[in-house]
């Protein structure tokens, strides 16, 4: 760069930072001879033609330098600058300043170099070698780090669909090797994956305690670790899970409505109750806990609760499940209640919204019989006896069901 080698030389020789020195509005160049007298003119003739504002007008080769230095007489201004040596050690600083600054400058291509090696060889199964190119690339250029690691992670996502789970590890530890912010984002993703895979307990299990790993405080993850457990009947990790979800979360609501349907199921109906209600006193987004509770209060025979508790419930949700479930538990406090047409408007209500509820099909057979419809009793008593339920009561009422048609 003979312009900047020039205004260093002008510097040089004057002492005088450029910012000091004015410029000629109308050719462009600096005006600095009169602060250098000591310069030969034909030096200085030099300097202002390496400076020229136009490319065209500057020398185009160094040797054409070298040609015009050569011409100066031996005993010339120049030739005693150059001898001098504050010229010579300035000269070596410069030299040496040149050769720092092209080998710094040439830092990030030798960086990218090595970065695409690396990829090549990760590419060819060549794992060690493709590690010792990564850092060598990221020694080079620290900000290249956040490049690797986001490759890592993303070779990881590509080993978990094919199903190579061994090797998806090993990229997300390598991953946050270069981005220790990247914990979370792969504990993200075994959510995410555990997520999808509810319907399979074991693998949803699976990415839940993988997502624990890189993240031991999400809450979220051992509330759905908990329900994968209770699925797979491993009531140790269900118990276990949910100690760890109450230390962190003491009033969540999810785990505690999860802990209540877990005793729920398991028929240990006070200690349901009890979680259903500090759900509920916890958040008043616990509709899941109310439908529930208002459940249980129906089959201890507290029909004013279950009907308050549904009512409540009705008003703060809009969904669908939910719904149904609530004006199942409504339906069912009205028939024992004896208000048969009230009754019989919930449940239908619950049936039209989902029409898989086999205990609102119970119900309503019940109801039809009292009230003498008998073809639409046996509707019901159809899709009471084969539509599938898990519900301890949906099996009395199918008990109690057979036992009339037998004694008839």
């Amino acid at each position: 760069d003979f312009y900047a080698l020039g205004r260093t030389f002008v510097y040089l020789v004057t002492g005088i930072s450029l910012i000091e020195i004015k410029m000629d509005e109308q050719t462009g160049r600096l005006i600095w001879r009169d602060k250098a007298l000591h310069i030969d003119k034909f030096l200085a003739d030099l300097l202002d033609d390496m400076m020229a504002p136009f490319v065209g007008q500057r020398p185009q080769s160094t040797q054409i330098i070298i040609q015009r230095l050569e011409r100066l007489p031996s005993k010339s201004k120049l030739n005693r600058v150059i001898k001098s040596k504050p010229f010579q050690i300035s000269a070596f600083v410069l030299g040496l300043m040149s050769i720092v600054g092209l080998i710094y400058a040439s830092l990030p291509l030798v960086a990218k170099y090595y970065l695409d090696s690396g990829k090549k060889a990760y590419a060819e199964n060549q794992f060690d070698q493709a590690e010792n190119d990564f850092q060598k690339a990221v020694n080079l250029n620290n900000s290249l780090k956040y490049t690797v690691a986001d490759y890592f992670l993303n070779q990881g996502k590509e080993a978990y669909k094919e199903n190579r789970n061994a090797d998806a590890e090993k990229d997300f530890q390598r991953a946050i090797k270069y981005g220790h912010n990247l914990t979370n984002s792969v504990s993200f993703f075994y959510f995410e994956k555990g997520l999808q895979h509810q319907n399979e307990p074991k693998i949803a299990r699976n990415n839940y305690e993988l997502a624990i790993k890189y993240n031991p405080k999400d809450d979220s993850a051992y509330n759905n670790l908990a329900i994968a457990c209770q699925q797979l009947h491993d009531y140790n990790c269900v118990n276990k899970t949910y100690e760890i979800i109450f230390k962190l979360k003491p009033n969540k609501w999810e785990s505690h409505y999860g802990l209540g349907d877990f005793y729920d199921r398991q028929g240990e109906y006070d200690l349901a109750q009890k979680q259903y209600e500090i759900a509920i006193r916890s958040s008043d987004q616990a509709i899941f806990a109310v439908a529930g509770l208002a459940r249980l209060k129906n089959k201890k025979g507290d029909y004013n609760a279950a009907a308050t508790l549904a009512l409540s419930g009705l008003k703060k949700t809009n969904n669908k499940e939910l719904q149904a479930s609530l004006y199942k538990d409504l339906g069912w406090a009205r028939l024992m209640q004896n208000k048969l047409n009230e009754a019989q408007k919930y449940l239908e209500k619950a049936t039209k919204l989902d029409s898989e509820r086999t205990d609102a099909y119970c119900l309503l057979s019940q109801i039809e019989e009292s009230l003498g419809q008998l073809n639409y009793a046996r509707a019901y008593i159809d899709a009471c006896i084969l539509t599938k339920s898990s519900l301890p009561e949906v099996f009395v009422w199918r008990e109690e069901l057979l036992d009339r048609i037998l004694d008839k």
